[in-house]
C-alpha cells in the first residue's frame, strides 16, 4: 500500500504518543492473546485509534448491553515512538475526518507489536498493552519480510486510501481522495470507469440514491464501450446498479439487474464465488422488501454458505447477512431466533467496522424492533438510540434510514406507560 504509506508519513505523529482502542473480543481470542504475552503481533488491517482514552471507553459503555458469556470488553493500549527507525507510519487523521471529535490516529496495515502485558482495568475491561515495534528488530525479520513482499506486490493510490476512509464509514473523505485521484487521470484512463464505480458506491452508502445512479451508469456506458461483454467488471456494474434501483422501490428493474449479473458472474467465476454470494444476498433482500420470506431465507442462507467457506469469521459480509437472516425471523414471529442472528451480526460489526459505520446502526435498529414486538420497551429504546445516533451523525437529515428511526422511536415512546 505504497501511496497510503506516503501519506501517513506525510501526516506522521512528531513525538511519542499513547493511544487507545475499545472493543468486544471473544473469550477464546482474548485466550490466544494471555498466552502470547512477550510475543509479535502483525496486524493485517489499517488500525483506527484514538488519543483520547475517554472516547475509547465511551465506545465500550455503549456496547456493553452486548457483553455477554462469550464476549468481553477489551482497551487497547498502545504505545508508539515515531521516533523509533524502522517502524510502520501512524498518522492523527483528525483534520480529514467526518467525525473530528474522534481525535482519531490511524496506523499502517503490517504495523507489528509487541504485546507487553494484559490486566484487568476498572471495571469489567481488560486492558491490552501494546508497543509498536521496529522492524529492525532481530526476531521481526521473517514477519517484516513477508510483508514487505505484500506491500511491493501490491497496487495502490489515492483510489485505495479513499476505499479505506470508505471502510471506516468516512464517506465524503473517501469521495475527496477518490475524486483528487480521478482529476489526475489522463482523459482516456482505463481507472476512470472504476472511479465513477466507486463514487456511485459510496454516493449509495450516503443514501444520495440519484447521485449514485448517475455515476454508476456512467461507469457503465464506458465499460460496455471498452470491455467484453462477459466480463465480471460489468456483473459489479450491473450489480450495483440494482442495489440502488431496490432501494428506490424499483424491484422489477432491481431483479432483471441481478440476473444479468448472474449471468455474467457465473460464466466468469464458480457458483461458490464471493461475487456470486453478493448477488444471491441481494436478490434475497428484493425478495424480503416484498414479503416473500422464504425466497429471501433461501437467497440468505445460500450467501451465507459461500461466505462462511471462504472469508474471515468477523468479515463484515457475514455480518451483513446475519442481520438480513434475523429480519426476515422478526417477521415470521421468531423473535429469540431473531435476536440470536441479529447478535450474531452486531458482534462481527462491532469487531470489523467504525463504531459510526451505518451498516452497524442498521443492527441495533433491527435489534430494538425485535424487543418492541417482545414489549420490551426499555430495551427497544436503548437499540434504537444507539442506531439513531449513528445515523444522524453519518447521514443526511432527508436520508430515508434517518427519517425512519425517527419515526421509529416516536413509534416505540408512544407506547410507554
Amino acid at each position: 500500500m505504497r501511496d497510503i504509506e506516503e501519506q501517513l508519513v506525510q501526516y506522521q505523529c512528531s513525538s511519542p504518543i499513547c493511544l487507545y482502542r475499545g472493543q468486544l473480543m471473544s473469550n477464546e481470542e482474548l485466550q490466544t492473546l494471555k498466552s502470547s504475552i512477550g510475543q509479535l503481533i502483525s496486524m493485517n488491517s489499517f488500525l483506527s485509534t484514538s488519543t483520547n482514552r475517554q472516547l475509547a471507553i465511551s465506545f465500550l459503555q455503549s456496547s456493553s448491553s452486548t457483553v455477554s458469556d462469550d464476549l468481553q470488553q477489551v482497551l487497547f493500549k498502545i504505545e508508539a515512538d515515531p521516533q523509533l527507525k524502522g517502524i510502520k507510519p501512524f498518522a492523527n487523521i483528525t483534520s480529514l475526518s467526518y467525525f473530528p471529535g474522534e481525535d482519531e490516529v490511524l496506523m499502517m496495515l503490517g504495523s507489528i507489536f509487541r504485546l507487553f502485558d494484559i490486566y484487568r482495568g476498572d471495571g469489567q475491561v481488560w486492558i491490552i498493552h501494546l508497543i509498536l515495534c521496529s522492524e529492525n528488530d532481530h526476531d521481526l525479520k521473517p514477519i517484516f519480510d513477508h510483508m514487505q513482499a505484500r506491500l511491493e506486490a501490491g497496487k495502490t493510490s489515492l483510489y485505495s486510501f479513499g476505499q479505506v476512509l470508505r471502510d471506516m464509514g468516512k464517506f465524503d473523505e473517501a469521495m475527496k481522495y477518490i475524486h483528487r485521484f480521478l482529476n489526475g487521470l489522463p482523459r482516456n484512463h482505463q481507472d476512470i470507469s472504476l472511479c465513477y464505480h466507486a463514487l456511485g458506491v459510496i454516493a449509495d452508502e450516503k443514501g444520495d440514491y440519484d447521485s449514485s445512479l448517475e455515476w454508476h451508469h456512467k461507469a457503465l456506458d464506458r465499460w460496455t464501450r471498452t470491455l467484453k461483454p462477459m466480463d465480471p467488471r460489468l456483473g459489479d456494474a450491473y450489480n450495483c446498479l440494482a442495489v440502488v434501483y431496490r432501494k428506490k422501490g424499483d424491484y422489477v428493474r432491481a431483479l432483471d439487474l441481478y440476473e444479468k449479473a448472474l449471468i455474467i458472474l457465473r460464466q466468469a467465476f464458480n457458483d461458490d464465488h464471493l461475487k456470486i454470494a453478493m448477488c444471491l444476498n441481494n436478490i434475497g433482500v428484493v425478495y424480503y422488501e416484498q414479503k416473500q420470506y422464504s425466497q429471501a431465507l433461501d437467497y440468505y442462507e445460500k450467501a451465507l454458505a459461500i461466505w462462511q467457506r471462504h472469508l474471515p469469521a468477523n468479515h463484515s459480509h457475514l455480518g451483513a447477512v446475519y442481520n438480513n437472516i434475523g429480519e426476515v425471523h422478526r417477521y415470521l414471529g421468531q423473535y429469540d431466533l431473531a435476536l440470536k442472528v441479529h447478535n450474531l451480526s452486531l458482534n462481527i460489526y462491532e469487531k470489523s467496522l467504525s463504531p459510526q459505520h451505518p451498516d452497524l446502526a442498521t443492527t441495533y435498529e433491527n435489534i430494538g424492533l425485535v424487543y418492541e414486538q417482545k414489549g420490551d420497551i426499555r430495551q427497544a429504546l436503548t437499540y434504537l438510540e444507539k442506531a439513531a445516533a449513528i445515523f444522524r451523525h453519518a447521514l443526511l437529515p432527508t436520508n430515508p434510514d434517518v427519517i425512519r428511526i425517527t419515526q421509529n422511536i416516536e413509534r416505540v415512546l408512544s407506547k410507554q406507560t
